[in-house]
């Protein structure tokens, strides 16, 4: 198995078993307690899934035991408004969670590509740097030879003038 698969596999076990947890506490819960927000804590590791999909799907079903956790709860003094406006809350909670988590992902994920062109725009700027200073060398070392044979030329023309003057004298 590959490390993606792996990582899918776990986290689709701890949200799993998570999720039934959390039902079972909620069937043993009156309905006046908003049992169905530590179903936010399965959105939460279902963001260890590298597919977005995953969270959304995770979201999904968390809001269908929130109702089927209405449905097998036990029956209580509670209005029952304020049981249908807590479960509303969990859901609410689960929804919210979900988006805000998947939007800072993805400002997450935008940050760390933005990280990776800079880092490869300094590397391609240090390579530039090194091809100047190989570029700098060269035209020193141009430089220095045409100076050696322009010195060598007035040398030759200095000599070759005075060899001259001491014939026309003699």
């Amino acid at each position: 198995m590959n490390k993606s698969t792996t990582v899918n596999v776990s986290v689709s076990l701890w949200c799993g078993l998570g999720a039934l947890l959390i039902l079972l506490i909620d069937f043993n819960t009156s309905l006046g307690i908003a049992s169905g927000v530590p179903y936010i804590i399965i959105v939460l590791i279902s963001l260890k899934s590298p597919d977005k999909r995953y969270t959304i799907a995770v979201a999904i079903l968390c809001t269908v035991l929130v109702w089927i956790g209405y449905l097998g709860s036990p029956p209580s003094d509670v209005e029952m408004y304020k049981a249908y406006i807590n479960r509303f809350l969990s859901v609410l909670a689960i929804w919210v969670t979900t988006i805000l988590t998947l939007l800072q992902r993805d400002s997450i994920n935008q940050l760390h590509q933005e990280r990776l062109k800079n880092l490869q725009s300094i590397r391609e700027a240090e390579i530039q740097q090194e091809k100047l200073k190989v570029l700098r060398a060269i035209m020193r070392t141009v430089q220095d030879i045409t100076g050696n044979f322009l010195n060598s030329l007035h040398f030759l023309s200095w000599g070759l003038i005075k060899i001259t003057r001491c014939h026309r004298n003699q």
